[in-house]
């Protein structure tokens, strides 16, 4: 079977990270802090696209996405730069998924520059955790815009989570801000449609 027999892959969530650079203090802190998904102490090396080609041989990946790191959150463009200058050198990513935070006073300008780079096709806003599930899935209706639930922005609105860390005003207000600028992709399709 020649590689052009496989089936092409598109990987649609990925991350690389280079310990060295010191920006990913979550993977570098002793003890580690704790982690929504268990002991990071696996995870604390490098990972960098020659070890991602290593651990999909055998596959005819085509495409990439990187989704962000929590690289230091201080620094969301710097991230974005690292990872487009690892696509032009070594071909990995082919598109990035970058770190905004709504609820900072810099969004605007943040998602400009986000947006001014050829490799990014989204944003991701990571908020502290709610209490309990209840009280995120109150936040997020709580922040959801009133108007078409199918559209993107309500979708941006309701996942985006700028409000679900508790947040004050501004930051929902920021929220909502960022989803009346998104283009509804449901506005073309008949209202009866299922999306």
């Amino acid at each position: 079977m020649t590689d052009s027999d496989l089936l092409p892959i598109v990987d649609a969530h990925q991350h690389f990270w280079d310990l060295s650079l010191g920006k990913h203090p979550w993977l570098r802190d002793e003890p580690p802090p704790p982690f929504r998904y268990g002991d990071t102490r696996a995870l604390r090396r490098s990972y960098l696209p020659a070890e991602y080609r290593a651990d999909t041989a055998g596959y005819r990946v085509v495409g990439t996405v990187y989704v962000e790191t929590e690289w230091d959150p201080a620094d969301p463009l710097g991230e974005t730069r690292w990872a487009h200058e690892l696509a032009r050198r070594e071909g990995l990513p082919t598109a990035i998924i970058a770190q905004a935070w709504l609820d900072r006073d810099d969004i605007e300008d943040v998602l400009a520059a986000q947006a001014a780079c050829p490799l990014v096709r989204g944003v991701r806003h990571k908020p502290a955790a709610a209490p309990s599930p209840a009280v995120r899935i109150l936040f997020r209706i709580s922040c959801a815009p009133r108007s078409s639930p199918r559209s993107s922005a309500s979708r941006l609105s309701a996942s985006c989570g700028a409000c679900a860390d508790g947040t004050s005003a501004a930051a929902r207000s920021k929220c909502r801000w960022a989803a009346s600028r998104r283009p509804s992709i449901s506005s073309s399709r008949p209202r009866n449609s299922r999306a």
